[in-house]
């Protein structure tokens, strides 16, 4: 079967609610439609407090979408719910909503009935500004500041070890600040 999906009791789940295509593919554009229905229903937040109650973990969204937590069934919900703007979840959210995620606590009974708190993942929607600022945008602000001072580190060490390469990785460093502000502003073709 050219699915990728291993275990037999997701392979039932997902064929039982018809998100099998006849070429045995998991047809991901119905599964993150009907996800996205699912956010738009119970995981709308609008209110900073209500985070931890209204978002949703990956194995919490396996459960309520297909009624069994798996691992595959996790993997593709994770694909399906990434935050980022290519997931089948927030292209089927063309509504006033962001879908985003905030860390959230959980409690678990382990094997032994002993509860844990975790933390996990918890994915919602919302249109405040202030949680889109502080789950959606700053984070990819942050990896990309983290990127940049990875690059800067890089290029210092390629430096270190080939010092006639400075000036060409100053040049090549202030062309890719200019294009990168270029890109994050909108301002013509970053390329």
């Amino acid at each position: 079967m050219p699915t990728y999906v291993q275990s037999a009791a997701a392979l039932a789940a997902l064929t039982e609610r018809g998100y099998i295509t006849p070429a045995e593919r998991v047809d991901r554009k119905k599964l993150g439609a009907d996800v996205a229905r699912i956010f738009q229903t119970d995981h709308v937040v609008i209110d900073p407090q209500y985070v931890a109650d209204r978002a949703v973990t990956l194995a919490e969204l396996c459960v309520k979408a297909l009624g069994l937590d798996d691992p595959d069934l996790r993997l593709i919900m994770a694909q399906l719910t990434a935050p980022g703007e290519g997931s089948q979840v927030q292209r089927a959210l063309e509504n006033g909503y962001v879908l985003t995620s905030a860390p959230v606590k959980r409690q678990i009974i382990g094997p032994d009935g002993t509860p844990t708190e975790q933390t996990y993942a918890g994915r919602f929607i919302t249109s405040h500004v202030d949680l889109l600022t502080e789950h959606y945008l700053a984070p990819q602000i942050n990896r990309l500041e983290r990127s940049a001072k990875t690059l800067k580190a890089n290029t210092d060490m390629a430096i270190r070890r080939v010092p006639a390469l400075a000036p060409v990785a100053e040049r090549l460093l202030a062309a890719g600040g200019e294009k990168a502000s270029r890109a994050l502003l909108g301002q013509g073709d970053a390329a």
